[in-house]
């Protein structure tokens, strides 16, 4: 009873729609599971590259004069942090629904300076002991 309100209710095109998916069901539902497992490959891909560049500009800035930087220092290379901690060709931020190639341009638009400096901020600083 409630299968032919249902059909009722999707009228023609949603019943066509409806045969379509069941008879289709496993090709659509794989390309969902693989789209959802790129876009999680992706976005822990970004994680990662984000992360080596705190820990590059960590090395590069003392913590004191972190909150004061307004450009990437000297020698900071988005290329040789993708290179070092890339595992995949692709990174999404944690908005979005599209991965990207993992480019420096990219990398440079989803993980700006102010965004990296909180990162660093938000860690202790070392201890003077």
């Amino acid at each position: 009873m409630i299968r032919r309100m249902v059909l009722y209710l999707l009228g023609p095109l949603g019943r066509e729609v409806l045969e379509f998916y069941i008879a289709h069901s496993a090709v659509i539902n794989g390309i969902v599971v693989i789209y959802a497992l790129v876009l999680l490959l992706a976005r822990r891909n970004l994680q990662r590259i984000e992360a080596r560049a705190v820990e590059e500009l960590k090395a590069r800035v003392p913590f004191e004069q972190a909150a004061a930087l307004t450009g990437l220092p000297a020698g900071f290379s988005w290329t040789d942090i993708i290179r070092q901690s890339s595992f995949f060709p692709f990174v999404a931020g944690p908005n979005h629904w599209f991965p990207r190639l993992s480019r420096p341009g990219e990398i440079d638009r989803m993980s700006p300076l102010p965004r990296l400096l909180e990162r660093i901020q938000g860690a202790a600083p070392p201890d003077a002991s």
